[in-house]
């Protein structure tokens, strides 16, 4: 093989390699994983009592933050400037972190039991919080006053998420600016939730792997899947056409939300998986799971193999496949496809 062709092949693989970069480093459960918005770090939070930043470039960690006790959850800032931490403590307070000394910036006070959950609005005005004194907390970030509580006696989950306008949380949605009530959702215990990116719609699973999608106007609950075991997460990609979501059955299921057919199944952990979360360009999955390892995948579908082609031949400047050595180069390159799937 050619240096020419070699260099493609590389391409190829990087294009349908499934797990590019695991990250080993924390030594208990990790909790909570999440993209930076440039997509260029990854954040981790563990029961070990740290939050650490992965380079995803490097495939090292490049800073740990030591917190007094076990992760609930870290978010970052839509700046990716700065985090936010939950973690388990007697004063139930939680903190914001500056990313680039590791050093708190912000304490908010208010909750009444351990944070257990925490989200930025994409404006990074405020933050929402959930808590085991069964409240959800709306907060301003430059003053750390709380704006709106939210009660809900008979909660059993603080898993929360946010696009701005609303809130998913124990089986409801509520309107951000007023604490209302907007929505119901239909589930057998909730344990995820995210809006999609147009945000009309929230996308939730249950204890028994149901997947289902709430139109936060119409009302309608629509069906997309099921997993064959509780959802720990679920996370929509940028475009808004994915979605991947986790389980206690220690897999990944990427699944096409129109379609309502499941892409791909990655299955390579050795325990449960916590969360998923899509990179911002939406090609890469991150995952955390209890054995305490991080791990990103490169997500490839077959249904989009003849589009990746298309790139890889304009890449290496492949504009006329009538031509006798271009049909050859491309049908090699479609056995290379073929060969790593």
């Amino acid at each position: 093989m050619s240096y020419y062709d070699s260099n493609c092949a590389k391409l190829v693989k990087e294009y349908t390699q499934s797990v590019s970069i695991s990250f080993k480093g924390h030594k208990n459960c990790v909790t909570s994983c999440s993209y930076s918005p440039c997509g260029k770090y990854v954040m981790s939070g563990s029961n070990d009592s740290t939050v650490k930043i992965w380079s995803v470039e490097d495939e090292e960690c490049v800073k740990t933050i030591q917190l007094p006790n076990m992760i609930t959850s870290c978010s970052y800032s839509p700046c990716g400037q700065y985090a936010a931490i939950t973690y388990c403590n007697k004063d139930d307070t939680f903190m914001m972190v500056s990313i680039n000394t590791g050093k708190t910036v912000k304490e908010f006070i208010g909750h009444q039991d351990t944070v257990a959950s925490c989200a930025f609005t994409p404006c990074g005005k405020k933050m929402v919080t959930s808590s085991y004194d069964h409240t959800v907390k709306i907060w301003d970030v430059d003053t750390c006053k709380c704006l709106i509580t939210i009660t809900t006696p008979n909660s059993r989950s603080n898993v929360i998420s946010t696009n701005g306008v609303y809130i998913a949380w124990t089986g409801k949605v509520w309107d951000i600016e007023n604490g209302k009530c907007v929505g119901y959702l239909n589930g057998d215990h909730i344990t995820s939730y995210t809006f999609t990116p147009c945000g009309k719609s929230v996308i939730y699973g249950d204890g028994k792997g149901c997947l289902m999608m709430f139109n936060i106007k119409t009302n309608k609950v629509t069906k997309i899947g099921k997993h064959d075991g509780l959802i720990t997460s679920c996370s929509v990609s940028s475009c808004g056409k994915y979605l991947a979501a986790s389980s206690i059955n220690s897999r990944v299921i990427v699944w096409h939300i129109d379609k309502k057919t499941w892409l791909k199944v990655i299955k390579n952990y050795e325990s449960i998986v916590n969360q998923c979360s899509f990179s911002p360009c939406g090609r890469f999955i991150v995952s955390c799971s209890v054995d305490g390892l991080i791990k990103i995948h490169n997500i490839y579908f077959i249904n989009e193999m003849n589009d990746q082609i298309d790139e890889i031949l304009l890449t290496h400047k492949i504009e006329n496949p009538s031509l006798p050595h271009d049909k050859a180069f491309e049908k090699m390159v479609r056995s290379w496809f073929v060969d790593c799937v």
